[in-house]
């Protein structure tokens, strides 16, 4: 399981480099990557890529406008990428276009996937988000106690 928050850069060339706990997880595999939820990518194992994909194509048609969207915007651009001798890879130049990733970026460990953000796309989220996390946890959390 992908857990934590790592600051990481991309090279010139557009290679990451994974920070060294989540390159133990990976275990050399490829990655599927793949534009995320707004200006950030999302990085899955090919197995877990799989699984993901057919769950969305279960849930959309092809036949609807918000289903061709998601197709477009979610399946249709990824791409499988392997790493290199040293553990980097090269994230695409369109989907790190789109994502807007230059060179310093934020990697989150999303338990089944990973996210990579640009520092300022993510701070700026995260600003926006703060009001809504008390309360997105409270709901998440439901009945779940925390004993001191």
């Amino acid at each position: 399981m992908f857990q934590g928050q790592f600051n990481a850069a991309i090279d010139e060339k557009g290679r990451l480099t994974v920070p060294g706990k989540l390159k133990e997880l990976l275990g050399g595999d490829n990655l599927v990557v793949t534009n995320g939820d707004g200006r950030n990518l999302w990085c899955y194992l090919p197995e877990e890529w799989q699984r993901t994909r057919d769950r969305v194509l279960e849930n959309v048609s092809q036949y609807t406008q918000d289903g061709r969207l998601i197709m477009r915007r979610f399946i249709a651009p990824a791409q499988e990428v392997e790493p290199d001798k040293t553990g980097r890879f090269l994230l695409p130049q369109a989907l790190r276009d789109g994502a807007g990733l230059k060179k310093d970026v934020v990697v989150l460990g999303m338990a089944t996937y990973i996210e990579v953000w640009s520092r300022e796309a993510f701070d700026a989220y995260m600003e926006g988000a703060e009001a809504h996390y008390g309360e997105a946890l409270s709901e998440a959390l439901g009945s779940v106690h925390v004993k001191p």
